[in-house]
C-alpha cells in the first residue's frame, strides 16, 4: 500500500498558493491555479492534481512559464474568439478564455473561443465544471507535444488530446465527461514511474511497439489508443481544432520529448464552446429532463456484482465531498516534491497533516 499522508484541501491551496506568490503570480491568479489543481485531488484525479506542481514551479523559475501574462485577444466576433495566452499557467488561461466563451454564449447562444501559446492546464473537468454551473452545456479539448503515433505507426505525432463536457443538472449532480482519447492520460503512467510501480500491460507500448508493464519504458515508448482507430480519430479532431484551426503548433509543430517538464513538453493550445440553454428552452425545463434522464439511466436493471450506475462525472463528486470532509490523501513522493519547494522558496511552514 502507498505511503500517504493526509492533509486538508484548504491548507493545501493555501501552501500552493502561497508557493505561486512567492513565483511572481499575482495573487488572484495563484488562487485560481491552486484550486484548480487541488480540485483535481480532491476528485481522485491524482495524475492532474499538485503531483505537476513542482514541475510548474520549476517552470515558472526558468521562464517556461509566465507568471504574469498578458492574455490578448487576436482575433473576435459575436460568437468567436481567438487569445494568446503569452506563454501562461494554463489553468489560469483556460478559465479566463472559458468564462468569455459562457459570456458570449449567454449573449448570443453559441460561443467557440480558442486559446493559443499556453501551456499544461490539468484536468478539463474544472472548467467544464465551471461552465455548467453557469447554466451552459460547454465542450473542451486541447492538443500537445507529440507522445503517440498514427494508429499502425511508430513515430510520435499526437498528443493524448483530451476531451471534456459539462452539462448541468437540476436536483442531480451535473454531468461531467473529462478523458483522454488513449486508455488512460500519460500522468497516470508518470505517476507510476514516480512511485516506482508496474502498469497494466493495456496502457502503453514501448519503443518497439510492444505492450509493456514497466513506465520507464513506456513512457520512452507511447500510449494505447482508446479503441484502436476510435481514439486515434478522436486525436487528430482535437488537434485540427485545437492546433490546425487556431494557428497554434500542431503534430510535430511540438518538438518532442520525454521530460516531464523541459520546455517543450508543457505547451499546448485549447478548443472550447459554450452553449446557452436558454436559446432552446427554459433552464428549469432542461435541467427537469436531465434529472429525469438520470433517473432512468440509473434505476437500469443492473448486472451481478453491480451496486450502482453512475454517471459521468458522479464517482468524482462524491469522492470530493468525502475528501474535503476527512482530508485528501497525498503520495509521499508527492509530498516530497512538495516539501522540495517549500525549501527553495524559503517558506517556513510545513503543509500541516491531519490526525
Amino acid at each position: 500500500m502507498d505511503d500517504m499522508r493526509i492533509v486538508r484541501a484548504e491548507a493545501l491551496k493555501d501552501f500552493c498558493a502561497e508557493a505561486l506568490i512567492r513565483l511572481q503570480v499575482p495573487e488572484g491568479d495563484a488562487a485560481i491555479i491552486a484550486d484548480s489543481m487541488v480540485d483535481a485531488d480532491l476528485r481522485g484525479v491524482h495524475t492532474h492534481g499538485v503531483t505537476h506542481f513542482a514541475g510548474y514551479a520549476r517552470m515558472l523559475r526558468e521562464g517556461n512559464m509566465n507568471p504574469r501574462p498578458s492574455l490578448k485577444v487576436i482575433r473576435e466576433a459575436k460568437n468567436t474568439a481567438l487569445i494568446d495566452a503569452d506563454n501562461a499557467v494554463g489553468n489560469l488561461g483556460v478559465v479566463r478564455a472559458m468564462q468569455k466563451a459562457v459570456d458570449k454564449a449567454k449573449a448570443s447562444g453559441l460561443a467557440a473561443v480558442a486559446l493559443i501559446n499556453s501551456t499544461h492546464c490539468g484536468a478539463l473537468a474544472y472548467f467544464t465544471t465551471m461552465a455548467a454551473q453557469q447554466g451552459v452545456i460547454a465542450f473542451l479539448t486541447n492538443n500537445g507535444p507529440p507522445r503517440v503515433p498514427p494508429y499502425g505507426g511508430k513515430s510520435r505525432t499526437l498528443s493524448t488530446n483530451p476531451w471534456s463536457y459539462g452539462i448541468p443538472a437540476g436536483k442531480q449532480l451535473p454531468i461531467i465527461l473529462d478523458m483522454a482519447v488513449t486508455v488512460v492520460a500519460g500522468g497516470k503512467i508518470r505517476l507510476a514511474q514516480k512511485k516506482g510501480q508496474k502498469i497494466p500491460v493495456d496502457w502503453a507500448l514501448d519503443q518497439d511497439g510492444l505492450p509493456t508493464d514497466d513506465p520507464v519504458k513506456a513512457m520512452a515508448g507511447f500510449s494505447q489508443w482508446m479503441g484502436g482507430p476510435k481514439g486515434y480519430g478522436l486525436a487528430v479532431v482535437s488537434d485540427v481544432l485545437a492546433g490546425v484551426l487556431t494557428g497554434g503548433s500542431f503534430g510535430l509543430d511540438f518538438p518532442p520529448t520525454t521530460e516531464p517538464y523541459g520546455s517543450s513538453l508543457i505547451r499546448s493550445n485549447h478548443f472550447m464552446t459554450a452553449l446557452d440553454i436558454e436559446s432552446f428552452m427554459p433552464l428549469s425545463e432542461f435541467t427537469g429532463r436531465i434529472d429525469r434522464l438520470i433517473s432512468q439511466l440509473k434505476s437500469s436493471e443492473r448486472v451481478q456484482g453491480v451496486e450502482e450506475i453512475y454517471l459521468p462525472g458522479e464517482r468524482e463528486f462524491k469522492l470530493k465531498e468525502e475528501r474535503l470532509r476527512s482530508g485528501l490523501p497525498l503520495a509521499s513522493e508527492v509530498w516530497s516534491e512538495l516539501d522540495k519547494v517549500r525549501v527553495q522558496l524559503g517558506i517556513q511552514r510545513a503543509i500541516p497533516f491531519t490526525s
